[in-house]
């Protein structure tokens, strides 16, 4: 394991939805370069672990950071901003474009126009099968 530190991390986080507690004292580190996955359960409260994580939903308990900094109070768009975001499934591509189309129209929005080309170069690297796959019709892809 890495002894680098988390890029992401949720610390004894508890969160729910109205009266309903969904999450309780949940820890976790995601280490760059690293691949976490998150399994359990129907209701376990994986999706609201990712909605936390993303601002989506606010925990109610503990912390959200992101490089070492909190981030729990910070709004949806401005983590996107830092590139942390939720794509739920089923309705995170338009399936008709290709991948590399997906991109640019999601950069566009959120950069400009001068800013696809970078961050285009820093997703590919990121995700390196994104640019193998970047003529690719993204309804075609699997779980796409």
């Amino acid at each position: 394991m890495s002894s680098a530190a988390p890029l992401l991390e949720l610390r004894e986080v508890e969160a729910g939805y109205g009266p309903f507690r969904a999450l309780f004292g949940v820890s976790l580190a995601v280490r760059p370069g690293a691949v976490t996955a998150l399994l359990g359960a129907n209701g376990a409260g994986k999706t609201t672990v990712s909605r936390v994580a993303t601002g989506l939903v606010r925990p109610t308990a503990g912390e959200v950071c992101f490089e070492g900094e909190p981030v729990s109070k910070l709004r949806p768009f401005e983590l996107a901003r830092r590139g942390i975001v939720h794509a739920p499934e089923g309705r995170s591509v338009f399936a008709s474009l290709t991948v590399r189309e997906n991109l640019e129209l999601s950069f566009r929005r959120a950069l400009g126009r001068r800013g696809v080309d970078g961050a285009l170069r820093r997703a590919y690297e990121l995700f390196p099968r994104l640019g193998e796959r970047s003529k690719q019709v993204a309804g075609t892809l699997s779980g796409g």
